[in-house]
């Protein structure tokens, strides 16, 4: 899980919540938020990313062995049309990055939806 993952990496670099605040140029109450899992903006994310250059996908890997293999198994993966020739690293994790940025995207967009619906979002946009 992401937040998880936030506050490990925050903790492993010897961070507290405001050291991060500060880098990423938000309010030391947004980590926490997010530490609890309330989602991230994808442009805080490409902030903390160019920071300290973590790489986007890195976030959501699987840490254990066992259980990355089986999320493997039922996955589905990345299909390119190049003629059947395997794509470099390179061009497998530029497809994976934009991959990532449309499902935030995305996920920003149904939690607008949802507040609104609720009556908790704005309605003037």
């Amino acid at each position: 899980m992401f937040a998880e993952r936030l506050k490990q990496f925050r903790r492993e670099h010897g961070l507290t919540q405001a050291d991060l605040a500060h880098t990423l140029h938000v309010d030391a109450s947004r980590i926490s938020r997010w530490e609890r899992g309330e989602p991230m903006p994808h442009q805080v994310i490409d902030r903390l990313n160019s920071a300290y250059a973590i790489n986007a996908y890195d976030w959501f890997e699987q840490e254990d062995p066992q259980k990355q293999q089986a999320a493997d198994q039922g996955s589905p993966r990345v299909i390119h049309m190049n003629n059947g020739t395997k794509p470099s690293a390179e061009v497998e994790e530029n497809w994976r990055a934009k991959a990532l940025d449309v499902l935030s995207r995305m996920t920003d967009m149904l939690e607008s939806l949802l507040k609104s619906s609720r009556g908790g979002g704005r309605t003037d946009r």
